[in-house]
């Protein structure tokens, strides 16, 4: 059963593999997932929100409105598409290495992975909450959050009557402050790093083929912010200003966000913006493209670079983590570049396993307690990566790999190994 196990989390793509449906598929998939799944999602935060905006320009008096919502949503999406193709197409020739058939299906494969573990675990949270009494409907979709943030929301007094723009302005800040907080945890806690970002931050080169937008044991993370930022800035708004949550005003700012979000994962871009002052611009306002690119640096003075959350950066600025693209694109991926197993069972699995190991194989509540809570650079006595290849012999500065086999892997298996990042 271990050898089993040992072979599903560990047997890897074969490095020569390649097929001429790889590349035609990896364009399709780049459509499929950049420009219309995610476009709607970074558009709009979520389709509930595209609806709501939807509602709120199809009436009486709001035609016109309503077609030029249509339109910018068209060519938003159009715009995703196009960039998302050539990010592909044109990624061998500016970023200076080709796009490997191996890579690319282990990334997508991977991505397919998670959302799979995603759906189990969400159709487990649904069985549960219905055991408890919720209706199916409810249990699934969750829906019953809403509802309870909604009353929420209107047991909510209004403290101190802002005009409109100061009211509009806290508002503002108070979401894009509890961003930048999320995304920070994500990067400082070890349980939120191993559990939910760290997939994010594999790939070594980027396009709309090797990003990886889910998080394979945390779709609490979606849920946080696609309601409960939706809560904190509807519960601000309604503290400052009466019967206004700035729903359609802040809306309109995250879809000029989400269109230029696009260049936030694709390397044959980076240097070209730099160099387009007009872009340069663009992506400077909403903290994009290599500004975002340079979050993805492998480097170690990189790691918690440009977090996000408003306009210029402006959290990142005031929290010290603001940094300017570096003239030529930085090596991408986990910090130092670590060789991994490429397979995405692994990918999906390792943090959770490696958590489960850390439990299991230390003793005592303190020791556990910073497994589960401590920061990303706590290393307990006992630890294991899953995900990287063990490191068996070193002569001065230079570590070699030995070549993987099974037997290989188990006997390091034994042996305690701390992960930094």
């Amino acid at each position: 059963m271990r050898a089993l196990f040992y072979k599903l989390i560990y047997t890897e793509i074969p490095e020569d593999f390649t097929h001429q449906w790889i590349r035609p598929l990896s364009i399709v998939w780049g459509i499929a997932t950049a420009a219309l799944l995610y476009g709607l999602l970074f558009l709009f935060g979520s389709l509930d929100a595209f609806q709501a905006f939807y509602h709120y320009f199809d009436t009486p008096g709001k035609e016109g409105l309503l077609y030029l919502f249509l339109l910018v949503t068209f060519l938003g999406v159009s715009f995703r598409a196009y960039f998302a193709v050539t990010s592909i197409t044109q990624h061998d020739e500016h970023v200076g290495f080709v796009l490997e058939d191996r890579y690319v299906t282990f990334v997508i494969s991977s991505v397919i992975m998670q959302n799979i573990l995603m759906g189990v675990l969400t159709v487990f949270i649904g069985l549960l909450l219905f055991f408890f009494g919720y209706s199916a409907f409810d249990a699934f979709e969750l829906s019953f959050l809403s509802d309870f943030f909604q009353r929420v929301v209107d047991a909510v007094p209004t403290l101190v009557q802002l005009p409109y723009w100061p009211a509009l302005i806290v508002t503002y800040l108070v979401i894009t402050l509890s961003e930048y907080g999320w995304h920070r945890m994500g990067h400082e806690s070890r349980l939120l790093w191993l559990l939910a970002h760290r997939p994010h931050h594999i790939s070594t080169t980027l396009c709309s083929a090797t990003v990886v937008e889910a998080d394979p044991a945390f779709p609490l993370g979606l849920l946080w912010k696609t309601i409960a930022l939706a809560l904190i800035g509807s519960v601000i708004a309604k503290l400052f200003h009466q019967g206004n949550t700035f729903f359609i005003e802040l809306a309109m700012l995250r879809m000029g966000w989400g269109i230029t979000e696009i260049f936030n994962h694709t390397s044959a871009f980076y240097a070209r913006i730099l160099k387009n002052k007009w872009m340069y611009s663009v992506m400077t306002f909403f903290g994009s493209g290599p500004y975002h690119i340079l979050h993805h640096s492998s480097l170690p003075e990189h790691a918690m670079a440009n977090l996000g959350g408003g306009v210029f950066l402006m959290w990142d600025r005031v929290f010290g983590t603001y940094f300017k693209p570096t003239e030529k694109i930085p090596p991408l991926g986990l910090t130092g570049q670590p060789d991994i197993y490429l397979n995405p069972l692994n990918m999906a699995l390792s943090g959770l396993l490696q958590i489960v190991y850390e439990l299991k194989n230390n003793k005592g509540v303190v020791v556990r307690l910073k497994i589960l809570f401590g920061g990303i650079f706590y290393a307990p006595p006992v630890s294991k990566s899953f995900i990287k290849k063990p490191l068996l012999s070193e002569q001065g500065a230079e570590m070699s790999l030995k070549p993987i086999d099974l037997s290989m892997i188990e006997r390091a298996n034994k042996t305690n190994m701390a992960e930094s990042s």
